[in-house]
């Protein structure tokens, strides 16, 4: 915002307007800064009264003024009348002035320093002020005039000096004279004889409008926001005011339809609820206190979840978050069955309709209720009711039906198809299986010759009949069960069981039955057996299969392979004594099939066909046995499987020590080392024992690394490593953590002497040369030592104690040991 947007924002407009009426100087400052210049301070000045916006006051006083004004324009505001000045012109010359303060606007309202009017005569012009003042007073008159909004002008003693039109239409006077030589007090409502005691001064001074009632000459009374402010000079006053009976009336408008709605809402025979946007009650009517059993002071402020159960409150909560998000809802505006709850807890069923109002920026949810208790309780009788009557028309009905299906029901229920065939052969009764095995439907089928239905698939013919059916027509004889293979209405061949039976009547025979069976499962589940024993015999895995009481009917071959156990010697023999070799396995299997039928574990035996035990001889299983029960529950087998895990527990193992030991020297590394530290730790809480901790670092290391390379390093390490080895007890842990730092973990030491005895031994091994192919290699050794409990808490603590102690050994010349002291901290290597 640049300056003049500035000084225009901080002046009030009616003072900008006042002040260039004004035919003598008038300058407006804040905080000694001019915001606004009128034009004849302009022209007295010689300067563009914009270009003076932003500028002190005290840059255009000459030398001796500006000296007497040290303490800024206060001075003026404390002068008893008017002060003598010289001011300089944009000309360099004097102007000698009579000048004046005065405060319009104290600021308290915007939080801005005090507007300050100054106001000066020029002395040669002093005449000239005399007859120029009739010409001001009416000039200032026209400018309240021209304001908009009622005005009035008052003396210091708050008479009514000038009203302009609005002020004359607001009071409903037709000419100034009908006021002239009224007060304030006389235009006030009696109600506001305080404000009047005041005075317009104090009234100025408050800074914010005041709502007042002014009285019109029928001496009705009009509704006013009003604010009074300084004129020009110490004794005038400006009173503006808003006319705000229209939103006074519409204030008591909308409260007495809010006490309508009231009466109404209280009169009505449902429940109505109204919720603001935050879920809690605004409103809540008698019919509402009868259903729900809470008062309207109990619920009024408080959350609505306390008249619904926990689950529909929950969903309530989602509806109104996705209606406050812009989020259509089915809820609004329609019927809905919800579940309530009343004071006492009870839950009943009631109906709900929902509707929205804006008020201002505010939303309000109106829900009206009704306890629907008793239309449910009919809706259900109804229910009850046409259910009865439903099911005796239907137990009615399948007596009806049962006495005449009865015999049908036999015939069409058997899983086999059945035909029946007259003494010529052909079908007078097809079941509805007999339709499904080949295709087409029963009413098809009746009235053909058995050749058509029954069709011979013969490799290279049409079909026909098969030659047994045919001789069982002939001979009068049962004959089957025997398999044939036969064709489907589409053509499709398929496996069957045929079987025939003659139908003997008085006269000879009446007639033949012929039933069948397609056997297509049967011989999957044949062929399934012969490729399971195939797959039985030649699978890598073990397998046995016992009976239910735990003996061995069958083993595979690569069960014999893998435990050395012959057929002959496992057949007949209970297989828990094969598989576990000890009690507690023996007593795991057992418990374990009782409770879940299934247990598996792992283990290592001696190859077959190998001496004894050794590494090329191990063999790594895995047993898994199950138990198979029948659909009664009863347990009809038992299932081992057998596998080979050599390879991969071998791998295991490998991985495990690569995971914990260092690939060059053989020595635990970091990670098993802090395993063992908490270890040791631990282990010395629970027995009240001491243990100590060495920090090793080898000293000259990083030169012959760098010097000879690093394959000389890795050979100085895995020598070094060894020595150390040499020196420690086989119950302490010596590893490596990482390039040239070792560590020691002593696991029960009595005092510092013995770690300073394992150190000296340790410093003078390290200190013999190191043949390192055509160079021999020289280092010593850092060492730093800390014990716990004495001088740590926990492993981490006792590892950075022997770490701080290992730099202190090292600042110390190397190649000696140094025991953790309180004050020591780690520091860079020198």
């Amino acid at each position: 915002m640049s300056m003049v947007a500035s000084a225009d924002a901080l002046t009030p407009p009616a003072a900008r307007a006042l002040a260039d009426a004004v035919p003598t100087l008038v300058c407006l400052c804040r905080d000694e800064l001019i915001v606004h210049l009128n034009p004849a301070g302009g022209i007295l000045l010689g300067i563009d009264p914009v270009e003076a916006q932003g500028r002190c006051f005290a840059d255009f006083l000459a030398e001796p003024c500006r000296s007497a004004m040290a303490t800024g324009l206060a001075s003026l505001l404390e002068a008893p009348g008017a002060v003598p000045v010289c001011l300089i012109g944009a000309d360099g010359l004097p102007r000698d002035i009579s000048l004046t303060a005065h405060v319009i606007d104290p600021g308290t309202l915007s939080g801005t320093a005090p507007l300050i009017a100054l106001s000066g005569i020029d002395s040669r012009a002093v005449g000239r002020a005399a007859r120029d003042l009739a010409e001001q007073q009416a000039r200032g008159r026209r400018i309240v005039e021209a304001v908009l909004d009622p005005t009035f002008l008052l003396d210091g003693a708050g008479r009514v000096v000038f009203l302009n039109a609005a002020a004359r239409r607001l009071l409903d006077v037709d000419s100034p004279g009908e006021v002239s030589g009224l007060t304030l007090a006389d235009l006030l409502h009696p109600d506001y004889q305080d404000v009047v005691d005041l005075g317009p001064a104090a009234l100025a001074a408050e800074g914010e409008a005041l709502p007042l009632k002014l009285l019109r000459m029928d001496r009705s009374a009009v509704d006013v926001e009003a604010m009074v402010v300084p004129f020009v000079g110490p004794d005038s006053f400006l009173l503006e005011a808003r006319d705000i009976t229209g939103r006074v009336r519409a204030a008591e408008g909308l409260r007495q339809r809010e006490a309508r709605l009231r009466g109404i809402l209280d009169t009505m025979g449902e429940a109505v609820v109204t919720v603001g946007e935050d879920g809690l009650v605004a409103s809540f009517n008698p019919a509402a206190e009868n259903m729900f059993g809470y008062s309207a002071r109990e619920m009024v402020g408080h959350s609505l979840h306390a008249l619904m159960p926990s689950e529909v409150a929950a969903n309530h909560d989602r509806y109104m978050a996705r209606f406050l998000l812009g989020r259509p809802s089915q809820a609004m505006g329609h019927h809905r069955e919800l579940e309530g709850r009343r004071k006492d807890g009870s839950l009943f069923p009631m109906e709900i309709t929902v509707t929205v109002l804006r008020v201002g920026a505010r939303l309000l949810f109106t829900g009206i209720l009704r306890d629907i208790t008793e239309r449910k309780r009919a809706e259900r009788a109804e229910r009850a009711h046409r259910v009865e009557l439903e099911r005796r028309v239907e137990e009615r009905t399948r007596e009806l039906a049962a006495l005449g299906q009865r015999n049908q029901s036999i015939l069409e229920t058997v899983g086999d198809g059945i035909l029946g065939l007259d003494p010529e052969g052909r079908v007078v009764f097809a079941n509805p299986a007999v339709a499904c095995i080949l295709g087409g439907s029963v009413d098809h089928m009746v009235g053909l010759p058995v050749g058509d239905v029954l069709r011979a698939a013969r490799p290279g013919s049409g079909g026909g009949c098969p030659a047994e059916i045919r001789a069982a027509m002939a001979d009068g004889r049962a004959h089957g069960p025997l398999e044939v293979d036969l064709l489907r209405s589409n053509n499709t061949a398929f496996p069957a069981e045929l079987a025939s039976q003659p139908i003997l009547a008085e006269a000879g025979l009446g007639g033949t039955v012929i039933v069948l069976r397609d056997i297509t499962e049967r011989r999957q589940v044949a062929e399934r057996l012969r490729i399971a024993g195939i797959v039985f015999d030649s699978t890598s895995e073990g397998v046995l299969v016992a009976d239910g009481a735990g003996l061995v009917r069958q083993v595979n071959p690569a069960f014999s392979g893998l435990t050395g156990l012959a057929p002959g010697d496992v057949l007949g023999q209970p297989f828990l004594h094969l598989l576990a070799h000890d009690a507690r396995t023996a007593a795991a299997l057992t418990t374990a099939l009782t409770r879940s039928g299934h247990y598996e574990w792992e283990e290592w035996r001696r190859r077959p066909g190998t001496g004894e035990a050794g590494d090329d001889g191990r063999v790594a299983l895995r047993v898994a046995v199950n138990e198979v029960r029948d659909g009664a529950g009863q347990t009809t087998h038992y299932a081992v499987v057998i596998g080979d895990i050599t390879r991969r527990k071998l791998d295991q193992e490998r991985i495990q020590y690569q995971a914990s030991y260092d690939s060059l020297t053989g020595l635990p590394n970091r990670r098993l080392f802090m395993d063992r530290l908490d270890q040791a730790v631990a282990q010395a809480a629970r027995r009240g024992h001491r243990m100590g901790l060495m920090f090793i670092d080898l000293d000259g290391f990083k030169e012959i690394n760098d010097s000879l390379g690093h394959q000389a390093g890795d050979a100085l390490l895995v020598a070094a490593a060894r020595r150390m080895g040499h020196c420690v007890r086989e119950a302490d842990t010596l590893a490596r953590l990482g390039g040239d730092e070792f560590t020691v973990i002593l696991s029960d030491v009595a005092d510092e002497a013995a770690c300073r005895g394992l150190a000296e031994r340790l410093i003078e091994a390290l200190s013999r040369p190191f043949d390192l192919g055509e160079r021999q290699g020289h280092i010593s050794a850092s060492i730093g030592s800390a014990l716990l409990p004495d001088q740590a808490a926990n492993g981490e603590e006792l590892l950075r104690r022997a770490d701080a102690a290992m730099y202190h050994a090292k600042a110390r010349g190397k190649a000696n040991h140094q025991p953790y002291r309180p004050g020591m901290g780690r520091t860079p290597e020198s």
